[in-house]
């Protein structure tokens, strides 16, 4: 038994431990993974940014991008547009008479406003010579502001030419105007009150001298 052992003691030390190459391949591939493994954590703890400066980022890239919205929405610059105006100056609105022909032949003419409305008519005349006459007549003397009022109370006489309000038969207030010679070149319709009447008068002062005359 001795013997054995002896035996077993000597191939001991006559043959070498031979190394394990699986469990040394296995440790080196250890050592490389856990310095791999090493090295991609210090490179991630390197390359990746703290949680605040990721929020940053995120908040610059954000408003870049609002930025470049703003600006690709602009308007265009308004372009100054200039207007251009009508240099015509505007033919003037004026009070005119207008003559006209009655189905029976006779003329008679209408003292307009410069809004178109009819003041005072005059009455009938034959020929339209006449009626041109009665207009010249009226342009001459209806200025005057000559107004005597026969339905007073008190009479004040004025010279002619002149207006003179007067009632008619049915007690309408009317009036006249009277050329130089006391002749009535123009008889105005009937008006129900002298306030009226006297407003009709002061509208003939105004405009029965223009000079404007329509056929």
């Amino acid at each position: 038994m001795l013997d054995f052992i002896k035996k077993l003691l000597k191939k001991s030390h006559k043959t070498p431990a031979k190394k394990n190459p699986h469990h040394h391949t296995h440790s080196h591939k250890t050592v490389v993974h856990k310095s791999e493994c090493c090295c991609k954590k210090d490179e991630t703890a390197y390359t990746k940014p703290a949680p605040v400066v990721e929020l940053v980022a995120e908040k610059i890239k954000a408003e870049a991008f609002a930025e470049v919205i703003v600006v690709a929405e602009a308007p265009a610059e308004k372009r100054e547009v200039t207007e251009i105006k009508d240099e015509t100056p505007p033919v003037p609105v004026e009070a005119k008479y207008v003559i006209k022909v009655l189905k029976s032949g006779a003329y008679k003419f209408e003292l307009t406003s410069p809004a178109g409305k009819c003041i005072v008519k005059s009455g009938e005349y034959t020929l339209k010579r006449s009626c041109v006459s009665g207009i010249q007549s009226v342009q001459k003397n209806g200025s005057t502001k000559n107004i005597e009022d026969r339905t007073a109370a008190k009479i004040v006489k004025m010279p002619n030419p002149k207006y003179e309000i007067f009632l008619d038969e049915a007690g309408k207030y009317r009036f006249n105007l009277k050329a130089p010679n006391g002749y009535v070149i123009l008889t105005s319709s009937a008006y129900s009150s002298v306030k009226s009447c006297t407003r009709v008068i002061e509208n003939v002062i105004e405009y029965s001298s223009t000079e404007k005359i329509e056929d």
